[in-house]
């Protein structure tokens, strides 16, 4: 104590630093009797606190997790997928199992089918057995098949129509490629001075050569870009040139082409011949 003064006399009732008793209180009978007044700030009877239980305390100290309107709505979807896993799994589990029991049967009627054809062929493979002729029964009614000078004749006839018509087509095409280059002649230099004159147009002094890049790269471009106004023109001609060429017989360069000049010529070739038989 300060000073060295000692105190003395009845000392305060200790504080309770728990929030609840560490052990169970006795219930005591204790208290006023009836007609006196207990002193103000106390109770009549005494106050017996609550003993916590166990549960109580974990409770509390450890309360379970609130659940939100996310979590549940979260928690029926994973309910609902892994139902329908299963209901999907038992399906194709259910699947499985019938088209076993098809294979089964499909096995089962095809090693029927089987035997059937093989009982079939036993039985068609012991009447021939059974009904075979003799050699000498087979010796006398058999005729060997004879040449047919007809069958000969209409043979020789097929090989000879299909040589001339090979050969036809043949000389056919070598008459379309003369007559293209006969036509093609005309612009094939023959001579020095149709060569000189040739170099000298190409490289006449008041002739523009514009600068062109010739890489495969740019060509490759300009073939391809269709929105320059010749795309796909080389094409167009090559197959126009050659649908008028098989069909109407004129070439490439606007002249008369094969069938042109074989219908002429079989035009003139009649028209002698009725000459020739109405003289």
């Amino acid at each position: 104590m300060p000073g060295g003064q000692r105190l003395s006399g009845i000392l305060p009732r200790p504080r309770q630093i728990l929030e609840f008793p560490p052990l169970q209180q006795k219930r005591v009978d204790q208290g006023y009797a009836e007609g006196i007044l207990h002193p103000p700030g106390s109770a009549r009877d005494p106050i017996i606190k609550p003993f916590p239980h166990l549960k109580s305390l974990v409770h509390k100290s450890s309360p379970l997790p609130r659940r939100n309107g996310v979590k549940n709505y979260k928690d029926e979807v994973s309910k609902l997928r892994r139902e329908y896993y299963r209901q999907a799994v038992a399906a194709a589990y259910d699947r499985y199992l019938l088209n076993l029991k098809k294979q089964a049967a499909a096995a089962e009627e095809e090693k029927k089918r089987l035997e059937k054809q093989k009982k079939g062929l036993n039985q068609r493979l012991e009447d021939r057995i059974f009904t075979l002729p003799t050699v000498e029964s087979f010796l006398q009614t058999y005729h060997p098949p004879t040449a047919n000078p007809e069958v000969k004749k209409a043979e020789k006839l097929l090989r000879q129509n299909a040589q001339m018509h090979r050969l036809s087509q043949e000389i056919k095409r070598r008459a379309r490629q003369l007559i293209d280059l006969h036509q093609n002649a005309e612009t094939f230099i023959v001579s020095i001075e149709e060569l000189n004159k040739r170099i000298d147009e190409e490289f006449a002094d008041n002739k523009e050569f514009p600068l062109v890049d010739y890489s495969y790269r740019a060509l490759s471009a300009l073939v391809n870009d269709r929105t320059r106004p010749g795309y796909g023109l080389d094409e167009r001609e090559g197959i126009y040139s050659t649908v008028v060429r098989e069909l109407v017989g004129t070439s490439f360069r606007g002249r008369p082409g094969f069938a042109e000049v074989e219908k002429a010529l079989m035009t003139e070739i009649e028209l002698d011949a009725e000459k020739t038989n109405a003289e």
